[in-house]
């Protein structure tokens, strides 16, 4: 996203990197700030990119599950 300053781009590429995860990540557990580079190449701006994931466990033994979180970091303009 930092790099194409196209957060559909990034949305895509996150979901490509984990194609076997069921139930596939949604838009909604992608969260992109801020939502675009700024459009003077002078300013270096810090793009993150945070996928928040509910990861439930197959017997519930242990509760319903955890909430992984990852987080991306690039530079617009940088």
């Amino acid at each position: 996203m930092a790099l194409q300053n196209d957060p559909t781009a990034a949305r895509t590429a996150v979901r490509n990197a984990a194609p076997s995860l069921n139930p596939a990540v949604t838009n909604a557990q992608i969260t992109i700030t801020p939502a675009t580079c700024p459009a003077t190449t002078t300013v270096s701006t810090t793009v993150r990119v945070t996928v928040t994931y509910p990861m439930p466990f197959i017997t519930g033994f242990f509760g319903s599950g955890v909430t992984l979180t990852g987080t991306g970091v690039m530079r617009c303009n940088g």
